[in-house]
Formats: C-alpha cells, sequence, structure tokens
C-alpha cells in the first residue's frame, strides 16, 4: 500500500491511517518484513518511484519532484541525495550512459 500511494504522500501518519493502524504495528510490519524502519521504507519507496520515473519518462527533476509531492526542488534533490548518496543528475546521466 505504501508503495502505490507514494506519490500522494509520504508521512508515516498518512499510511498508518491508510492502513488503520498504529504507529508501532506499521514499524513492526516494514522491520519484519523489510528490515528496516518505517520511515526510511517510506523514503526508499519514493526513491524508487524516482528513479522509475528518470529511467522511462523524459520529465525533469522539477517535475518528477512535484508528482513526488515536494514542495521545490532543491527539497528533492536533497532529498535524493541524502537517501541513496548520489545527485540526481549523476543518475540520470548514469542511465544514459548505459542503457543500450
Amino acid at each position: 500500500m505504501i508503495k502505490e500511494n507514494i506519490r500522494e504522500n509520504r508521512a508515516i501518519k498518512f499510511h498508518k491511517e491508510q492502513l488503520n493502524v498504529g504507529s508501532s504495528v506499521l514499524h513492526t510490519l516494514c522491520k519484519v518484513g523489510y528490515g528496516i524502519p518505517t520511515k526510511k521504507f517510506i523514503a526508499m519507496a519514493c526513491v524508487n518511484e524516482a528513479k522509475i520515473m528518470l529511467k522511462h519518462t523524459s520529465l525533469t527533476i522539477e517535475e518528477i519532484g512535484y508528482l513526488l509531492n515536494f514542495e521545490d526542488d532543491n527539497n528533492f534533490i536533497r532529498f535524493f541525495k541524502t537517501t541513496t548518496g548520489m545527485l540526481l543528475l549523476k543518475y540520470r546521466e548514469h542511465l544514459v550512459q548505459y542503457s543500450y
């Protein structure tokens, strides 16, 4: 469910309300199912969605950030770098370089 709604909202509160579970239950589900805390799982789902859009669309970084509900492209760029350790432009260049 989190992956399906990642474009709509990244907040833990939103996802626990959608699943109708408490924070501790959601945390346990993420820890047991994926081995990571809820916040990190949501961040990784968001990054994966961004990577899909970067690879399979010609959308700009600003447009992708907007679709993922980031207030501005700088927040999106910072989030991607913090989560992946890679700059968005470098990631997209890497995709272009290695696509045949």
